[in-house]
């Protein structure tokens, strides 16, 4: 990268006291150090007309901007915030797919690629994958590592991480391993996230992605799929400002697949995981099946389950992305379950109007 601007801070090395009378004798020493971009760039938010650019960098820098273009000549600029280290800055292309690079204060970033969701219209085709609970702490993140890595060599058009990142959202640590291990899939594809239990509404969370509405729940469209996602942790019952968004965000769209995403499955088998959430299930199911949704995708369990329709509707827990696994039960509503690392890779025609649904582990076995 190229170097920015020279960065000093002040820094008490040491404090003498000379005597309980003469007061004290103060040293100090001036670190310098050049601006870097310390996480990111990498992409957000994609529709079809936008997408945003997102990077932080270690110093408030002053002049941040986003070169993009059809080639790597670029040609177009969008300037960001001054004074700043958080930096989200959204492009609005008249084509569909391109490069970028990120500036703050003459620190350039490699270049990347972005496509926006209108893509699809062209290719006639969209792939997403689905995975959660990557909670890598247990074994330094070595199996969330291999499940990031092998959909990242799917080359999805966009990924949904169905929640619990991290083991603790409210330790940075976590969340810069997590990071280290996502980044060639998100500067690969634009990943959007689902709020799980063991983020607990961390602040960092809402820093690393930056989506629509209210960043909890949240609804897009990609092609002819709308996919919404649920926050099981804010107010959810009846009287809640989400129970009337989601019957609003439900009645609204003219997308013929709908696609619910949360973290807690309200059908799954017990097993070693966790027992199936009634009390969601007596709230939301009836609303999934008055607006006719097609498929729900949930995790916190760490296995793969698929359930036969209930009421025309498949539930899937995709819970392999990296943390402990567990041996999932027996249920009557269960079509098949297995205790495997895995991610659930969705693929939709556009000429045929169809969904195809595989469950892949880590070695690419089906």
């Amino acid at each position: 990268m190229n170097k920015g601007k020279l960065y000093c801070k002040l820094i008490v090395i040491g404090i003498l006291i000379v005597s309980s009378m003469a007061g004290l004798s103060t040293s100090y020493q001036i670190e310098c150090f050049d601006p870097e971009i310390i996480t990111g760039p990498y992409t957000q938010n994609v529709n079809n007309k936008s997408i945003v650019i997102l990077w932080e960098t270690n110093v408030p820098t002053s002049e941040n901007w986003v070169e993009f273009g059809e080639t790597t000549s670029y040609g177009f600029i969008e300037y960001g915030d001054k004074n700043v280290t958080h930096h989200e800055i959204t492009i609005c292309p008249d084509f569909t797919n391109g490069h970028y690079r990120v500036v703050s204060d003459a620190v350039v970033s490699t270049d990347l690629e972005f496509q926006l969701a209108s893509q699809c219209y062209i290719d006639k085709e969209f792939t997403c994958t689905l995975f959660g609970d990557s909670r890598g702490v247990w074994d330094n993140w070595n199996n969330a590592t291999k499940v990031a890595n092998a959909i990242n060599n799917e080359r999805p058009d966009f990924a949904i991480h169905l929640g619990d990142m991290v083991n603790n959202g409210t330790i940075e640590a976590e969340w810069t391993k997590w990071l280290d291990l996502m980044k060639p899939l998100m500067q690969n594809t634009t990943v959007f996230g689902v709020m799980g239990n063991h983020e607990k509404n961390g602040d960092r969370y809402f820093e690393i992605f930056s989506h629509p509405n209210n960043e909890k729940w949240y609804s897009f469209d990609y092609g002819p799929c709308h996919f919404t996602i649920l926050d099981q942790y804010e107010y959810w019952n009846v009287l809640s400002p989400q129970y009337r968004w989601l019957i609003q965000d439900l009645a609204n769209t003219k997308q013929p697949f709908k696609i619910v995403c949360f973290h807690e499955p309200i059908f799954c088998s017990e097993g070693e995981g966790h027992k199936p959430r009634i009390n969601f299930r007596t709230i939301w199911e009836p609303i999934f099946n008055n607006y006719n949704v097609t498929l729900v995708f949930q995790s916190h369990n760490h296995n793969y389950q698929r359930s036969y329709p209930i009421n025309g509707i498949t539930y899937l827990v995709s819970g392999g992305g990296g943390g402990p696994l567990y041996q999932p039960g027996n249920s009557g509503y269960i079509n098949t379950s297995i205790m495997a690392y895995q991610y659930c890779l969705l693929h939709v025609s556009l000429e045929t109007h169809e969904i195809t649904i595989t469950s892949k582990g880590i070695n690419g076995e089906l």
